[in-house]
């Protein structure tokens, strides 16, 4: 077993792309970045992984993050600015490109070095998964919400954060501590919370 000392995270950002998705629209950059990690239980220790990931989903990662209860306080790195009411010329520019993609790789390696965000679900989901854009916890209201429930119930370590198994947990964990007493005495705060995260209610823009 790989002691805590000598477990790793690192991941950065390797190219740029500018994909154009239809003839309609302009064209989109995407940063790829690839992940290496000795953390055991959240990555594959011989494993490198490499995803590709628009701006848009450094800020739906960075939202999610600020709003988890348990990380207030922490130092969590900023995002390089928006790009609005910059031209489409000075969007697309090398500079503006290779400025950006810098602030990026330093939020990534900020976080990656953050003693607890580094073991943090969805910033691993964000590393590793293919996609990211239609991930439902990256929604950072609900993400803020199912880590502050996760927190409160017991026995949930190496629980999948699929919101296809939310079900489950509040079967198996609520139903667990509510053993020989009626649904009925689950708290009006839990039960709150477990409507609004109930897959078939969700939104996300």
């Amino acid at each position: 077993m790989v002691s805590s000392s000598r477990q790793f995270l690192d991941a950065k950002i390797t190219d740029v792309a500018h994909v154009r998705e239809s003839m309609f629209k302009s064209s989109v950059t995407y940063y790829t970045i690839e992940t290496k990690s000795t953390l055991l239980g959240l990555y594959s220790k011989n494993k490198t992984y490499t995803v590709q990931r628009r701006f848009n989903d450094f800020k739906r990662l960075h939202s999610a993050l600020r709003s988890v209860e348990q990380y207030r306080g922490f130092s969590i790195a900023p995002l390089p600015e928006e790009s609005n009411g910059l031209t489409s010329y000075v969007v697309h520019s090398d500079t503006f490109i290779k400025e950006r993609r810098q602030k990026l790789d330093s939020f990534l390696r900020l976080l990656t070095a953050h003693e607890v965000i580094r073991f943090d679900e969805l910033l691993c989901r964000f590393l590793t998964q293919p996609s990211f854009d239609d991930d439902n916890l990256a929604d950072p209201y609900l993400y803020g919400k199912f880590k502050k429930m996760v927190g409160s119930l017991p026995n949930t370590t190496g629980l999948s954060l699929d919101l296809d198994s939310l079900n489950t947990l509040l079967s198996f964990q609520l139903g667990s501590a509510l053993s020989g007493s009626s649904q009925d005495n689950l708290t009006a705060g839990h039960q709150n919370e477990v409507d609004e995260l109930k897959p078939t209610q969700m939104v996300v823009t």
